[in-house]
Formats: C-alpha cells, structure tokens, sequence
C-alpha cells in the first residue's frame, strides 16, 4: 500500500492503482496522496528551514538512470544487470562491465556525474612517454598535472 509521506495526512492507496493510473505524486521519493498535500509538505518544510532547522540531503540519483541517461546502456541491458545482479551480489557497475553492456570507462564517468563531481579522461604514462611535443609519463607524474589511474 502507499501511504501518503505527509505525518499528517496518513491516506493510503493500493499500489497498482497508484502504477496504474498514476494517482498522488512524487517528490524527493516520497509519494504524495494529492497536490494539496505536496503543497503543504512544501510550506512546513519552508518554514522549518526559515526557524533554522537543516534539511536532509537529496537522495542521489541511482546509478542506472544516469547511466541511461548518458545513453551507456539500453534500458534492457540494464534490466538484465539488475536481475543479474541479485543473483552475484556484485556492484551495478561491475555487473554491467562482467556482463560487457558497458565499460569501466562509462561507469566511471556515471558515477562521477552521480556523485556531482568533475571527470577527468585519464592517459597511461607510457602512452605519452617518447611522443614528439609532449611530456614524458615521469614529468606529467612530477609536476602533478593529472591524476593516473588504469582503467
């Protein structure tokens, strides 16, 4: 059954009415019986920030939508690593890189975007080592200028 978040409200519906026909709405995963009570969600949690009170953090957005989003795996791709992934108990990122629908690469850059933090395309030192105009990997290395990882 889902039961309205508002405290004060405590309405309820069947869930496959909710699927269904999409009745109530959500906001921050919280599902919400009517706009009315979204709306006064709204006002108390407006006036416990005005009285000083702290907010929780917004959940972070799950790993698969981002990766969909970014257009790294098919919506059935990641169905199946989900499924899959009940089973071996793995991370998704893992999942999706033993299963080979993504790479090491793009689960990276998806969790740096999840987690709202710049990402950096990295290089092997040796790639760079002895190539015309460029720095050798010891000099990238020495003056800190990127950070190396192996992917």
């Amino acid at each position: 059954m889902a039961r309205c978040s508002r405290k004060a409200c405590g309405r309820w519906r069947p869930d496959l009415l909710v699927r269904l026909f999409g009745l109530g709405a959500r906001v921050d995963h919280a599902w919400h019986c009517s706009a009315d009570c979204v709306r006064d969600e709204a006002i108390d949690r407006l006036q416990r920030l005005a009285a000083g009170e702290r907010m929780p953090a917004a959940l972070p957005v799950p790993l698969g939508a981002v990766l969909l989003q970014q257009k790294a795996v098919t919506p059935g791709q990641l169905k199946g690593a989900l499924i899959e992934q009940r089973r071996s108990g793995l991370r998704l990122g893992d999942q999706l890189t033993q299963l080979g629908y993504s790479s090491s690469e793009a689960v990276l850059r998806a969790l740096a975007a999840q987690s709202n933090v710049p990402y950096l395309v990295t290089i092997d030192p040796a790639s760079v080592r002895n190539a015309p105009g460029q720095l050798s990997g010891d000099e990238v290395r020495a003056l800190g200028l990127l950070s190396l990882i192996h992917i």
